[in-house]
């Protein structure tokens, strides 16, 4: 079995290249939202940080790509995101 890991930069790589044309007709456009780390989740003591919620609020899909690492007090983020944009999947790839 090989299993792949992409990191956020890899996986940007792979969505413009995979939606190139799209971007250049200016039909999406990417963005990276940043402050969904754990030291600032732990700083504001919320799963998901007011600032970062506005602007996912703001995107029609997001790509979310970092997990918790052991130890991480506000897990939280996954199911907080699913409840604050009103989302009933959490769609895993197999």
């Amino acid at each position: 079995m090989e299993l792949v890991i992409f990191s956020l930069a890899e996986s940007q790589r792979v969505m413009e290249f995979l939606l190139k044309e799209q971007a250049a007709d200016g039909k999406i456009k990417f963005r990276v939202i940043e402050g969904l780390t754990i030291e600032t989740r732990a700083e504001v003591s919320k799963a998901i940080p007011e600032d970062v919620l506005d602007k996912l609020k703001q995107c029609n899909v997001i790509l979310k790509t970092t997990t918790p690492r052991k130890g991480d007090p506000w897990k939280g983020a996954n199911a907080a995101m699913r409840k604050e944009l009103e989302l009933f999947a959490n769609v895993r790839s197999v």
